[in-house]
C-alpha cells in the first residue's frame, strides 16, 4: 500500500449526496464517487469510531487516486486498537469493493484477527470482471457482505445524514431493487465453493437489536470472533460534486 497520509472523516453527509448515492434505485450510472459510512465499536455495542470518507478521486493529480476502502485503512493505525480487545467494524459503501480493495482489505483482515467486518454496499461495482473474485475472497477473509435494505439506509440517513429532522422517504422502487442487488450478490458469493455467509442484517430483529439501534449501534447481529486464517481517496465534500462527470465507468 503506498503511502498516504490519513484523511481526516467528515461529520454528516449532505441530504443530496446521500439520496443521490445511496437510496437511488438506479444503477448508478454517473456516480463516479464512492462514499463509506463507518463504526467501529466493541462486541459490547459500545461505539469507538465513527464518520465517512470518499474516494481520493484521480484529478487533478492521478498519483493521488485512492479508494475510500484504503482511506479508511489509512486511518486504523491512529485509532491504535487494542489486539486484546475484539472489534466490529461496519461499513455502510455506496458501491462494493473493486478487486484489488478487496484483496487489501482481505489481508487486512487476515493480519488483525482481533477486527471482525461487516459490509452494506448500495450496489455492486461490476465494471471490471474480477470483481466476483474480489468479493469471494473477501467473504473468505471473514467478512460479511450484504446488500443494503431500506431499514440500513434509514439507518444511515439517522446517523450519517445532516438530515435537519427531515424523515427518510425511499422511492416505491427502492425496497424491490435492493432485493434484486441481493440475490445478484448471493449467487456471486455462492460460486467456487464459497458457503454462504450470514447477512449482516435480517428482517426479524431481536429486541436487544433493536434496542442497540436506538442507542446509534449499526444494525445486524454482532458476527462471532474469527480464528486467525479462517484504493486511497480522500474525504468527500459536504456536497456532491458540481464538476462535469466523465462518462467512463465510475471510480469505486
Amino acid at each position: 500500500m503506498e503511502d498516504s497520509a490519513a484523511p481526516e472523516p467528515r461529520p454528516l453527509l449532505d441530504q443530496g449526496t446521500f439520496m443521490a448515492h445511496f437510496a437511488n434505485e438506479g444503477q448508478g450510472h454517473g456516480l463516479n464517487e464512492t462514499y463509506l459510512c463507518y463504526q467501529v465499536q466493541l462486541l459490547d455495542g459500545s461505539s469507538k469510531h465513527q464518520g465517512f470518507l470518499r474516494n481520493q478521486p484521480r484529478y487533478p493529480d492521478w498519483s493521488l487516486r485512492r479508494h475510500a476502502e484504503l482511506c479508511f485503512l489509512d486511518l486504523v493505525p491512529a485509532w491504535q486498537l487494542d489486539p486484546a480487545q475484539h472489534y466490529r467494524v461496519t461499513w455502510f459503501i455506496s458501491w462494493s469493493p473493486c478487486f484489488k480493495c478487496a484483496q487489501a482489505v482481505a489481508e487486512f483482515l487476515r493480519q488483525n484477527t482481533h477486527v471482525s467486518l461487516r459490509i452494506f454496499a448500495a450496489r455492486i461495482y461490476n465494471y471490471y470482471t474480477d470483481y466476483k473474485a474480489g468479493l469471494q475472497d473477501l467473504q473468505g477473509a471473514g467478512a460479511q457482505i450484504a446488500i443494503m435494505t431500506p431499514a440500513e439506509i434509514q439507518f444511515c440517513w439517522n446517523t450519517f445524514v445532516d438530515n435537519q429532522s427531515n424523515p427518510f422517504q425511499p422511492s416505491l422502487g427502492l425496497d424491490t431493487q435492493c432485493q434484486l442487488r441481493q440475490r445478484e450478490l448471493q449467487s456471486i458469493l455462492l460460486r467456487h465453493g464459497h458457503s454462504r455467509a450470514p447477512p449482516p442484517s435480517s428482517g426479524a430483529e431481536t429486541a436487544s437489536a433493536t434496542r442497540s439501534r436506538e442507542d446509534g449501534a449499526a444494525p445486524g447481529p454482532a458476527p462471532a470472533p474469527r480464528k486467525p486464517n479462517s484504493r486511497p481517496r480522500g474525504e468527500a465534500p459536504l456536497r456532491a460534486s458540481t464538476r462535469p462527470r466523465p462518462a467512463s465507468a465510475p471510480s469505486p
